[in-house]
């Protein structure tokens, strides 16, 4: 993450907060954020300094527009402005941190050997969200690799419960 991205996330997470706006703008970021992370070509023409900065910001409010909270999209313009178009992305997921720490809730990246049963992802939300204090919620992927068990990434603590580290653990034993 850049300093650049934070500071612009903090300021406009600030000015939100200063508005009581912060879900808006959460979902504002999220929208452009999708559709400028698919999009090479068009951050490319916004980066690019040989187009005048007015036709890249008039390409921006044309592209955006309407669809975003005013703030956002001056956040967009400045940054296009400043040649910084390209931290957009870091900008987008540190202003989503910080709205999720403002509303006590968490993404828990749960990868298990199988898929979960709803009741087993209740339970395990359930722990997760005693565990973490927060509201969490699930993003569940399977990789059969894991022979059985699950890996949790919550909070940037990463918890391996699969059965391929514990036989690594095992091995790691043998050989010493």
């Amino acid at each position: 993450m850049t300093q650049t991205g934070n500071e612009y996330a903090q300021a406009l997470f600030a000015l939100a907060c200063e508005k009581d706006l912060r879900a808006e703008y959460a979902h504002g970021m999220a929208l452009a954020d999708g559709i400028l992370s698919g999009e090479d070509e068009y951050l490319a023409f916004l980066a690019c300094p040989g187009i005048q900065k007015s036709e890249r910001t008039a390409a921006l409010t044309e592209a955006f527009g309407g669809a975003l909270p005013e703030d956002v999209l001056s956040l967009l313009c400045l940054l296009c402005e400043h040649g910084k178009i390209r931290t957009f992305h870091e900008c987008a997921e540190e202003y989503e941190r910080l709205y999720r720490e403002s509303e006590r809730t968490c993404v828990a990246q749960v990868v298990s050997a199988f898929p979960l049963s709803e009741q087993q992802q209740e339970l395990l939300r359930r722990k997760l969200s005693a565990l973490s204090c927060k509201t969490v919620t699930l993003s569940c992927t399977v990789d059969t690799a894991l022979i059985g068990g699950l890996t949790v990434t919550l909070d940037g603590r990463i918890m391996d419960g699969s059965l391929r580290s514990r036989l690594q653990d095992m091995k790691d034993v043998i050989h010493r």
